[in-house]
């Protein structure tokens, strides 16, 4: 059985497409890919590993569909992406320590040996490292959870010729069992010379040849008439073009925007007499705003690509951080609501509703509304947080205007503004509508952004 199969992938752009492309890559094989720049190499590793959406086409990964079961083949994946920036202000180990949390086979004893045998010191910054030793961290990262087979594009990029032959040498070694398999896209020439067993060429979204080493040669000597032309020479002479690599280049981040957190505070101002209280919580917002802005959620290879984590997942972990946010933005006001309460018990707040149980039940409902607009928005393209989040403020505005007002109407103001101890009892349903419609708008918020997520190319 082979370990990697793709059949019929095909991705159709304005200027370009993948057509039918299919290969497959045997255990214990080194499968080396090749195309000049634009060819369709990492267009073709980017839909194998669900980056970009394909239009048709199967992966099968270790006899399974990789699609429907992506979280379990990528615990058998190591995936290395030249020139993908991690988060260069993290050290090694931190983000080491959140990487094997992901994957059930983590063996920590290979991952100390490949630190040593790399010369890779853990108290060091990813802006600390070379191009070439960051590559040899991710090459450390995917052979220590026991991977069946390694995704490489570009690996030796960026490597000097003694750290290449090593890198060489060393995949020999993890496919001399015959139970792993290596695919790696690369321009460099002497490397597929050194250790690919296999060769796969694409050219134009088309696959030229999918054939062993000695076959492909076999098969193209003739075309220059020289039946000792090595592989090297081949290429080279291959329309007079080196290749050239088509590198990854992803803002990475590990955690949420400090502003986060700064907005998150404006709870105090609960305390601030004829204040439209609604108001605070959208400054709230603004930390969620600042995060999605910083962090390209939706481009981060790191989740995606790297780590055994789907686009579902990802959306998912990012929809709990704002609604976790949001929640205890409310938490925060709670105490700041009682004092106000007990600096100003009779209730003046001329600008709208009071800090009471109601406002609590309409900020919930605000919240959800914002949370329904700008997930699934941000989610439907590429990286445009202002968009979505200019779009979800429309609605919400409107919303807290027509909160605070209701709150002066005579029949309405009793279950909107009251301070009272039995006027807060009254606004209870307020609060259960409002927390009910957070929670519904919150989930289905979640469930159009990931159905959005999984369209977008990565």
């Amino acid at each position: 059985m082979n370990i990697l199969e793709v059949e019929g992938l095909c991705k159709t752009y304005p200027a370009f497409a993948l057509r039918d492309v299919s290969f497959a890559v045997e255990p214990g094989t080194i499968m080396g890919f090749i195309g000049r720049n634009g060819a369709g190499k990492s267009t073709t590793i980017k839909s194998m590993l669900n980056l970009v959406h394909p239009d048709s086409g199967r992966v099968t990964m270790f006899g399974q569909d990789f699609y429907a079961n992506e979280p379990a083949c990528k615990q058998q994946l190591g995936v290395v992406l030249g020139g993908v920036d991690f988060y260069p202000n993290k050290k090694l180990r931190s983000i080491t320590n959140v990487t094997r949390t992901f994957y059930d086979r983590w063996d920590e004893d290979k991952y100390r040996h490949y630190l040593q045998l790399f010369a890779l010191d853990e108290t060091k910054k990813v802006s600390q490292l070379s191009s070439g030793m960051r590559v040899k961290y991710m090459l450390a990262l995917a052979l220590s959870h026991d991977a069946r087979l390694l995704i490489l594009d570009e690996p030796t990029s960026g490597l000097d010729p003694v750290s290449r032959d090593e890198l060489m040498e060393l995949f020999r070694g993890v496919v001399k069992s015959g139970e792993r398999s290596i695919l790696f896209s690369t321009h460099i020439t002497s490397d597929l010379e050194k250790c690919a067993s296999h060769i796969t060429m694409i050219k134009d979204g088309q696959i030229l040849c999918s054939d062993t080493r000695d076959g492909f040669l076999a098969r193209y000597r003739a075309q220059f008439g020289d039946g000792q032309m090595s592989l090297e020479a081949f290429l080279c002479a291959w329309k007079g073009e080196a290749m050239t690599a088509k590198i990854f280049s992803k803002d990475l981040r590990l955690a949420a925007h400090p502003m986060m957190y700064v907005f998150a505070l404006f709870g105090v101002m609960l305390i601030i007499p004829n204040y439209p209280y609604t108001v605070v919580f959208f400054y709230g917002l603004l930390g969620i705003f600042f995060t999605f802005l910083n962090g390209r959620e939706n481009k981060d290879v790191y989740y995606c690509a790297v780590l055994p984590v789907t686009k579902r997942d990802q959306v998912r972990a990012r929809a709990w951080l704002v609604v976790a946010v949001e929640l205890a933005e409310l938490v925060i006001a709670v105490p700041f609501a009682f004092l106000s309460a007990r600096i100003n018990p009779n209730g003046t707040n001329l600008a709208g509703i009071d800090a009471n149980v109601a406002l609590f039940g309409c900020v919930l409902l605000i919240y959800g509304v914002f949370n329904v607009v700008f997930l699934p928005v941000f989610y439907k393209t590429a990286i445009r947080a202002g968009r979505a989040f200019l779009l979800a403020v429309i609605p919400m505005t409107v919303l807290m205007v027509l909160v605070e007002a209701l709150s002066h109407f005579p029949v309405v103001g009793p279950y909107l503004d009251a301070t009272d101890a039995a006027g807060q009892v009254r606004q209870l349903p307020v609060l259960a509508v409002g927390l009910a419609a957070f929670a519904l708008l919150s989930w289905l918020a979640y469930r159009k952004a990931a159905k959005n997520y999984e369209r977008v190319d990565l």
